[in-house]
C-alpha cells in the first residue's frame, strides 16, 4: 500500500469515527405515561394466594392494560405505579407483555420477567423493569402486572405470598381498556375503569441509510486536505 493511500485510509476512518461521535445518541422517550396515581398503598390488589387464619387459597389477582405503538420501538423500561403491601418478606412480582386478544390479552408473550418493588415498604412509586432491550413492532399489546405462584426462598420453593397495591385513584391519563385476572382467567374490565398507572419508555426505530451531514463534511475536509498535501509534494 502506498504512503498516500495509507494516509487516505487512516484519515477517512478518523473522519467517519468523528462523524459518528458528533451524531446525537438515542434517548429513551416516553411511549406510554398515564401519570401517577394516589400516594397511599391502596386500590387494585396484586396477589397469588389469599391467606386466612386456617387456610391458603389459590387466588391470582392480576391486572393488565392495552396500549398501541404507532411505530417499531426498542422498549427500555416498563413500570407500574405501585407499592408493596402487607408482607415485606415477600416481594417478587412479574411484568408480561402479551398480544392483543380484543378486550383481554391473548396467549402471545413478548416479555416475561420478574422484579422486586424498590420503593420503601407501603410507599407508592414507579416500579418494574429497567434496562430492557425489547423490540416491538407497531401494533396493539397488553402490559400485565402479575404475581408468580411459586418463588424460591432460601433454596426452597414456596407459595408466593407477595402482595402489592396499584392505586386506581388520580391517574390523569388512564389507558382506558383494562382487564383483570381471577383464578387463571382474564376478564374484560366492565366499564374500563381500573385506571392504574403505567409508564413505558423506549427508543423509536428508524432506518436512515444516508450518512450524517457532519460525517460527510468532515470526510470531505479530510480528503481535500490530503489532496492538497499530495499536490505540494508533487
Amino acid at each position: 500500500m502506498s504512503n498516500l493511500l495509507r494516509k487516505t485510509t487512516i484519515v477517512a476512518l478518523l473522519m467517519l469515527t468523528a462523524g459518528m461521535m458528533l451524531s446525537s445518541p438515542a434517548k429513551a422517550v416516553s411511549i406510554i405515561d398515564t401519570g401517577q396515581g394516589g400516594t397511599s398503598p391502596s386500590g387494585l390488589v396484586l396477589q397469588a394466594y389469599q391467606v386466612s387464619t386456617s387456610n391458603t387459597y389459590s387466588y391470582n389477582a392480576w391486572v393488565a392494560a392495552e396500549f398501541t405503538l404507532d411505530s417499531q420501538y426498542v422498549i427500555t423500561d416498563v413500570l407500574g405505579w405501585m407499592a408493596q403491601d402487607r408482607r415485606p418478606e415477600y416481594n417478587l412480582f412479574r411484568i408480561k407483555i402479551y398480544g392483543d386478544g380484543g378486550d383481554i390479552p391473548n396467549a402471545s408473550e413478548y416479555l416475561s420477567r420478574d422484579f422486586a418493588i424498590s420503593t420503601a415498604y407501603r410507599t407508592e412509586g414507579w416500579n418494574g423493569l429497567r434496562g430492557l432491550n425489547l423490540t416491538l413492532d407497531a401494533g396493539t399489546y397488553w402490559v400485565a402486572f402479575e404475581v408468580p405462584d411459586v418463588i424460591d426462598m432460601n433454596g426452597t420453593s414456596v407459595r408466593n405470598l407477595s402482595h402489592a397495591a396499584m392505586s386506581n385513584i388520580g391517574v390523569p391519563n388512564p389507558l382506558g381498556n383494562e382487564a383483570w385476572l381471577y383464578q387463571g382467567n382474564w376478564l374484560g374490565d366492565d366499564g374500563d375503569n381500573l385506571n392504574f398507572g403505567v409508564q413505558i419508555l423506549g427508543n423509536i426505530q428508524t432506518i436512515d441509510p444516508a450518512p450524517e451531514p457532519a460525517t460527510i463534511m468532515l470526510l470531505g475536509i479530510g480528503l481535500l486536505g490530503i489532496a492538497g498535501v499530495s499536490r505540494r509534494k508533487n
